[in-house]
C-alpha cells in the first residue's frame, strides 16, 4: 500500500512540475528513480498516463483523470503526518522562506532567525533573499514575504496572502551629512541632496494636514539590498527613506537621525505573507511568523 502511495506522490509532482527531471529534483530521487515509480505505477493501473517528447511532458486521457482524482492527497497526506507530529509536541521539518532583500538586517539576521532556530533546533531554515520576491510565487516555499504601497496591487496569484504589518517609514541621515549638507525641512528640499533610494525614485509622503506629496528624488545610489543602503548612509553619503526597525541600532545610538518626521508620519508599506494555496499551514510556519511580527510591531501598525 506504502509503494502504491508514493507512486502516486511521484505522479502528482512529475505533473505539477512538468517533467521528471524536475520531479526528481524535487523529491532528492534520481531521474532514474522517478521513471521507475511512474512506469510501475501505469503497470498497475494497465494505463498509460504520459507521454513525453523530447521538449515536454503531456497527460493522456487516463492521466488527466488519475491527476484530478489524487493530485490533492500527497498534500493531505503530509498535512496528516504534520498535525500527529505537532499534536505530540514536536516541530520540525524544512521551513523554505523567500524574503525581499530589503528584509535583509540586523533585525532578521541578528534576533528573528537566530531566536526561530534556538526555539526549534529541529526545524531547517532555507532561506531565500530576492529582488523580486513576488515573481518566485510560482515556485516552492511555504512562506513569502513581499511588500508593496497601499496604492499599488499583487499580480493575481493562487497563493493565499494575509497583510501582517504596516511599516512606517523614515528619512534618515548621519548627523555628518547633515552638518556639511543642511538639514532638510520640507520635501521640496530633497532636491538639493544626495537621496539614497530603494529603485522606486518616488518618495511619498503626506503633509501635516494630510495631502499626499509625492517626490521624484535624484541621488547616486538604487539598491534592491538594504545592507547596502544602511552601509552607504552611515558613511554619510546621502539621505535614505527607509525603515526605522532596520534602522534600530543606528537611531538608538546616534549614529543616523530622523528627519521630517511630520512628512512621514502617513507612509506606510504593507508587508504581506503569502502560503501555498490549499495546504496546511504548519506551527513551524505560524512560528517564524508570529516571531517576525514581534519584532516589527515596534515600529509598525498592526495588520
Amino acid at each position: 500500500m506504502r509503494g502504491s502511495l508514493d507512486d502516486i506522490a511521484v505522479f502528482v509532482e512529475i505533473v505539477d512540475q512538468g517533467s521528471l527531471r524536475g520531479a526528481a529534483k524535487r523529491l532528492g530521487l534520481s531521474p532514474s528513480a522517478v521513471s521507475k515509480r511512474l512506469a510501475a505505477l501505469e503497470k498497475r493501473l494497465e494505463q498509460q498516463l504520459v507521454q513525453r517528447t523530447t521538449r515536454r511532458l503531456y497527460l493522456t486521457q487516463a492521466g488527466e483523470l488519475l491527476y484530478e482524482q489524487v493530485h490533492h492527497m500527497p498534500g493531505q497526506l503530509a498535512a496528516a503526518e504534520e498535525r500527529l507530529r505537532e499534536a505530540a509536541g514536536t516541530v520540525q521539518g524544512v521551513l523554505r522562506v523567500v524574503m525581499p532583500t530589503w528584509f535583509e538586517s540586523e533585525l532578521i539576521y541578528d534576533r528573528v532567525v537566530p531566536a526561530y532556530l534556538a526555539a526549534h533546533p529541529r526545524v531547517q531554515v532555507d532561506l531565500t533573499l530576492s529582488a523580486d520576491t513576488l515573481s518566485l510565487l510560482g515556485g516552492d516555499f511555504d512562506l513569502l514575504v513581499a511588500g508593496r504601497l497601499p496604492s499599488q496591487r499583487f499580480p493575481d496569484s493562487s497563493a493565499v496572502s494575509r497583510l501582517l504589518i504596516r511599516m512606517r517609514g523614515a528619512l534618515v541621515a548621519t548627523p555628518a551629512y547633515l552638518e556639511r549638507h543642511g538639514r532638510p525641512e520640507h520635501p521640496d528640499d530633497l532636491s538639493r541632496h544626495n537621496c539614497l533610494t530603494y529603485p522606486n525614485p518616488l518618495w511619498h509622503f503626506t503633509t501635516p494636514s494630510g495631502e499626499p506629496l509625492v517626490h521624484e528624488i535624484q541621488g547616486n545610489l538604487r539598491t534592491n539590498s538594504h545592507q547596502l543602503l544602511r552601509a552607504a548612509t552611515l558613511a554619510g553619503l546621502g539621505i535614505t527613506y527607509g525603515f526605522p526597525a532596520f534602522f534600530e541600532a543606528d537611531l538608538r545610538s546616534g549614529r543616523v537621525v530622523r528627519l521630517m518626521d511630520e512628512y512621514t508620519a502617513g507612509s506606510a508599506v504593507e508587508v504581506y505573507a503569502f502560503y501555498p494555496p490549499a495546504r496546511y499551514r504548519p506551527q513551524r510556519t505560524r512560528a517564524f511568523v508570529e516571531a517576525l511580527v514581534a519584532e516589527l510591531t515596534e515600529h509598525a501598525e498592526a495588520g
